[in-house]
């Protein structure tokens, strides 16, 4: 019976870690490292960019190459797939300049919270705002990324750990 126990702990431990790798994952990489259509298509819209680093991800079967940069100020993240389409744009944007509509849900949903990081992220022809809030539950301070559609829907609300 021990034996056939620990047999069955070791198969679903392989079957857990087959499940793990084959979410999508992300890896610094170097410019080298990127496709010559990812590298043209971003110097045609950022000519004036300094980059601070790139990388990779596997999304399902294909994979997205992420450039973070600095342009006119401002910091930016854009996700390209290997063919140079561009697929996402995430900017940094001042909490003043999150849509009212935004500002109103988050004071709804916690009436003291402090806007950490706010970004304006762009999906073709999407926009949400995803924020970084610091909020104090029971004592303690709890952080929650929240996302919302430009007219202040909550689309999505993750806690975050001390360990993220």
């Amino acid at each position: 019976m021990k034996k056939f126990c620990a047999g069955m702990f070791l198969v679903l431990l392989i079957l857990s870690l087959q499940a793990c790798s084959s979410e999508a994952y992300e890896r610094k990489v170097t410019e080298k490292e990127v496709p010559p259509p990812v590298l043209q298509a971003f110097a045609k819209a950022y000519p004036n960019a300094e980059v601070r680093g790139y990388a990779e991800e596997q999304e399902g079967s294909k994979k997205i190459y992420e450039i973070s940069f600095t342009h006119e100020g401002k910091s930016i993240d854009v996700a390209y797939a290997s063919s140079g389409e561009l697929v996402e744009v995430e900017e940094t944007i001042e909490a003043v300049n999150l849509p009212q509509a935004v500002h109103d849900a988050i004071t709804n949903k916690y009436k003291a919270a402090e806007i950490k990081v706010a970004e304006k992220v762009t999906k073709g022809e999407h926009m949400a705002y995803e924020v970084k809030v610091d909020v104090k539950e029971n004592g303690a301070l709890k952080r929650y990324e929240l996302v919302f559609d430009p007219e202040g829907k909550l689309l999505k609300q993750e806690s975050e750990t001390d360990e993220e």
